[in-house]
Parts: C-alpha cells; structure tokens; sequence
C-alpha cells in the first residue's frame, strides 16, 4: 500500500534472479532518474561505446605538442579519464589534471564526443602507450600509442670547408623528417648570430625556403676574411643543429686541402680506390723479384 506522494514502482523480469526499478512517470520521483534507468544502462546497445574513427596511432614532432584522441558515444554520466601505461599514473580524470606535469591537459568541449590528452613541449619519455578508460564496471579501455620523431639539420658542404679569402663562404642547411616547417633557422657564428647582427659584417645575405618534410636554409658571407673563419652552426626550431668548421685561407691553399669538404664523394672514394691499388700492385712486384732472387 503506498501513501500520498510516494513513487509508483513497475517491475519487469530479467532472466536474471532480479528486478530491476523503472521509473515512473506517472509520479516523477523515485527510482532512477530519466537519463540512467538502470535496465537501459545495463543493456549492452546503451553502453558507452570507443568510435572506430579514434586514431590508435599518433606520431608527433619532438618539442611540439602532441594531441590523443578519444572519441566516446553513449558515454551518459561516466567518466572519462587518461593514463599512462608504462607507469600507470593517471594524467586527467574528466577535465582535470591529476599530475603535477603541467604539459597535460584535458580538452573536451561540452556536447562532444572527444576526449583529447594533449601533451604540450613532448619529451622523448612521452613516446609510449597512453589508455583512454571510461569509468564502467568492468573499466572500458582503449590504447593509444605516440611516437615521437625528431627533425635533423645538415649542413650540405659537409664538416669542415676550406676557401680561399676573398671568395664568398656558400652554406646551405636542408632541414629534414619535420612533420611541419620550422618556425625559424638560425645561424650562428661561433657565438655570435648572424641573423640579427648585420651590423657586425656587412653583406651578408640569408634565405629560407620551407617545406612540408624539408626545408632550406642559404646562408652566404661574400669577400670572405681570416676573421670569418670558424664553427658556423645551423639551428632550427624542433630540430637537431648543424655545425661545419670554416677555414679561410689568405695564402696559398695546400695541396692537400684543394678539396676539404666539398670534394665529390665519389671522387673521392675512386681515388682512394686507386691508391690501394697502386700499393697492391707494387707488393706484387716485390714479391715476384724476390721470387726470382
């Protein structure tokens, strides 16, 4: 017998050995309220589900933020949170962060169906597996993994270049395996940079053409003097520099440095060749005189 006021509970079988209370709307009290009736909820076609469209695979740029998506539908009034796997500590629970690291963040805009860990500045030991989970019994997981690459400098003249004064110093950086341009490429004179010191040597011109994967950087020093002579280094952003000797000769340039650096590889490698065989062959006559002796 219920009394003024009280809910009006309907019951309905389940094949298991309990009732489930529905709401009831003729009362609109008691029970569970609307948006988590207890039967819908533990129906499997209104369990919160991972979309198939999450990516499982990110790849980042070191030094650049990375984004990891979860996309979630039917979610209802769980929780959504983050965790790292290699150590299992928990990063976000809904939009709050629960690590002292101040690079990760929860982002979710109200309404929406994703959930996204960014993790801003990447470090190489952020490369790893990270679990978007939802708070269902049994806990619903999904793993997504990020791998970081890091972009590489290279200085086409090689390690060290020998020029005689007077010429002009020709150096270009290629800048490669970026998964965007670099904001900006600096050059360095030993310690001093070039870009915004016009003022300490005239004439100097650069220029910066980018790139989807790579990018160039030109840099050139006309009339080029002893003074000149140095560690040029090329650093872009979110990128490994780039270094090269220049050496620059007011005398006459040696044999042996009538190449340096930019000598042709191979032409460098077939006269090696030709060296090694030249000693051979003079071991072979030695060999057959004394034979002969």
């Amino acid at each position: 017998m219920l009394g003024p006021g009280q809910a009006t509970p309907i019951h309905k079988e389940r094949p298991a050995e309990e009732s489930v209370v529905f709401w009831s709307s003729s009362t609109g009290v008691g029970g569970e309220p609307p948006s988590r009736p207890s039967a819908h909820w533990d129906d499997p076609h209104f369990r919160p589900r991972f979309d198939n469209s999450t990516e499982r695979n990110v790849t980042a740029q070191l030094g650049k933020s990375a984004f990891l998506r979860c996309r979630i539908t039917q979610l209802g009034d769980r929780t959504v949170s983050w965790v790292r796997q290699r150590d299992l500590h928990i990063l976000t629970v809904g939009t709050y962060a629960y690590t002292s690291d101040q690079r990760f963040h929860s982002i979710h805009l109200e309404g929406s169906d994703d959930w996204t860990l960014e993790v801003r500045y990447t470090q190489k030991g952020d490369a790893g597996v990270y679990e978007c989970q939802i708070s269902t019994e049994p806990k619903m997981s999904l793993n997504v993994s990020l791998a970081l690459v890091v972009a590489k400098a290279r200085i086409r003249e090689g390690s060290n270049l020998y020029i005689q004064s007077g010429n002009t110093i020709n150096l270009t950086c290629v800048v490669t395996d970026s998964r965007a341009p670099p904001v900006y490429v600096f050059w360095y004179h030993d310690d001093h940079m070039i870009n915004y010191d016009s003022a300490r040597r005239a004439g100097i011109r650069m220029a910066t053409e980018r790139g989807q994967s790579t990018t160039l950087s030109r840099l050139q020093v006309p009339d080029a003097a002893t003074e000149d002579s140095g560690n040029y280094s090329c650093i872009p952003s979110y990128a490994d520099p780039a270094n090269i000797t220049v050496h620059v000769l007011s005398g006459e340039k040696p044999a042996a440095m009538q190449h340096g650096s930019q000598g042709n590889p191979s032409e460098r490698s077939q006269s090696s060749l030709h060296l090694v065989a030249g000693v051979l062959l003079l071991c072979r006559v030695f060999i057959h005189v004394g034979v002969r002796r």
